[in-house]
């Protein structure tokens, strides 16, 4: 068996990860990129909310940071892909759909990101 060094594990030769490298990387930037537009977003009509004067709008984003900002960010990206998929599962039994249905992970991962950056963001 030949030993394959690192410099040949990560090239685009026959042994390499070096697509599936640049692919994840292309990936990751296009997550990063929406998640930071939509925590762009959510952070300034938030922290519009919480300078607007209005209490239940500075509440609600009162609530929003301080829960938001505590919670770990893996959690929330759990609770997104794994809830949501659940909330799939549970809306496509009513019309009568066997089985899992998968919540994207892009999305999940997106709205993860976007709405813990967000709660960053509005402080």
């Amino acid at each position: 068996m030949q030993t394959i060094n690192f410099w040949q594990l990560v090239s685009f030769g026959e042994h390499g990860w070096g697509a599936m490298l640049l692919s994840g990387m292309a990936v990751t930037i296009a997550l990063s990129l929406c998640g930071f537009v939509l925590s762009a977003v959510i952070g300034a009509l938030v922290a519009w909310a919480k300078i607007a004067g209005n209490a239940p709008l500075r509440i609600a984003g009162d609530i929003y940071t301080t829960v938001l900002r505590g919670i770990p960010d893996l959690l929330v990206i759990y609770l997104f892909y794994f809830g949501g998929s659940s909330l799939l599962s549970a809306l496509g039994g009513l019309f009568h759909a066997d089985g899992f249905i998968a919540f994207p992970g892009f999305l999940a991962g997106m709205l993860a990101v976007g709405i813990t950056a967000g709660a960053q963001q509005t402080e």
